[in-house]
């Protein structure tokens, strides 16, 4: 739902027309486009030409801006960013954090022979700008900026303005601190997803909020371990009891687990949070290990490459025999002679600093834990 915001200029005073603002710049932390809909807000409300913000990291410069021409944005980013002269004066410490600066602060020397000012700036109207340096760190500076427009409003705008700084400051800061948890959920995403055992993440009653690709896997496939909407069921009654029990207590324990085809049990590990159902935990209780000792894991081919030198034909050779079977079925399932595995067999060992097939499998298995992304 659109915020709706008063112009200063229409008759209400200058610190109501900032108040009716203020929603404006926070929703524009909560809205999917970011602070697109914000300064377009902002542009109409203050009369102005165009209105944006740019946050420079490391990486590179991300802004939004409401009003400029498509050329000029897109000449600024590729080629006089790095010239901006605004950007010049407040990096010699002419401006400070949270001060309110015009063009007037620069001076002829700083503008006369400047790229971006006389080639960018001055030919598309967009040479005289108000803003603030709203953040200014070492891992990031945000400004906001609105190019001036009629002179019988720019007081009025500098005054809202004024009132309005530290809104933009602290929403400035809120967006620095998304944008790092963002990053910090997108890493431990694909940390669970690379890691060669099935994980769920569970609730005190034991639902499922969040697992990995492999414990998908190992879920579909309805053997000793399973999920419903009551949460993840072992092979009986008892067992599952147990696991909910420890759940609830938010102790660590290890269950194991028949499977109903016969195969080797499993071992569900289960491993309480430090804080149980936090918000720092997503709301989970425990992360539950679920480990399959008849599982072979095995590491990308191309880590095989990669990491020793082997050749395709050496790697997938190597693979066969990480998922457990013998030098002679892996001749039968490439499709290649005996004669042949036996060489690729010998070049594998010797790559790899290994004198034994056994002792092949386990530095195969140690590797396993790099996981390629996808499946």
């Amino acid at each position: 739902m659109e915020t709706q915001v008063f112009c200063p200029f229409g008759g209400a005073g200058l610190q109501d027309a900032a108040l009716a603002l203020v929603p404006v710049i926070y929703d524009g932390l909560l809205t999917p486009n970011g602070f697109q809909e914000t300064f377009k807000q902002l542009r109409v409300a203050l009369d102005v030409p165009a209105a944006g913000i740019s946050f420079r990291t490391a990486t590179g410069v991300e802004q939004t801006w409401v009003g400029l021409e498509p050329s000029f944005e897109n000449a600024y980013l590729r080629h006089y960013h790095r010239s901006d002269p605004w950007v010049a004066a407040w990096n010699r410490g002419q401006v400070k954090c949270g001060e309110l600066f015009g063009s007037e602060r620069l001076t002829p020397a700083e503008t006369q022979h400047n790229p971006c000012y006389q080639e960018l700036c001055v030919p598309h109207g967009y040479h005289d700008l108000i803003g603030s340096v709203l953040e200014n760190t070492d891992r990031m500076v945000a400004v906001s900026a609105f190019v001036r427009g009629e002179a019988e409003h720019q007081a009025n705008v500098r005054a809202v303005l004024q009132l309005l700084l530290p809104h933009f400051h602290c929403a400035a800061q809120l967006h620095l601190r998304n944008r790092e948890l963002q990053g910090q959920a997108g890493l431990a995403n694909d940390l669970l997803e690379r890691f060669p055992t099935a994980v769920l993440a569970v609730d005190r009653q034991g639902r499922v909020l969040r697992t990995n690709r492999q414990a998908q896997q190992l879920l579909s496939k309805q053997d000793g371990v399973a999920a419903d909407a009551r949460g993840v069921r072992l092979a009986n009654a008892d067992l599952t009891g147990r696991l909910v029990l420890a759940l609830v207590r938010g102790q660590a324990v290890t269950l194991r687990a028949p499977r109903p085809s016969g195969a080797s049990p499993y071992a569900v590990v289960v491993a309480p949070c430090g804080e149980q159902g936090s918000a720092s935990a997503g709301g989970a209780s425990a992360l539950l290990y679920v480990l399959d000792s008849d599982a072979q894991h095995a590491p990308p081919a191309t880590l095989l490459r990669d990491l020793f030198g082997l050749t395709p034909a050496e790697a997938r050779l190597a693979l066969e025999l990480a998922h457990g079977a013998s030098p002679r079925d892996a001749a039968n399932r490439l499709g290649v002679t005996w004669n042949t595995t036996r060489t690729q067999l010998k070049a594998v060992l010797a790559k790899t600093g290994t004198n034994r097939q056994a002792a092949l499998v386990r530095l195969l298995a140690a590797l396993s834990v790099v996981q390629d992304r996808e499946p």
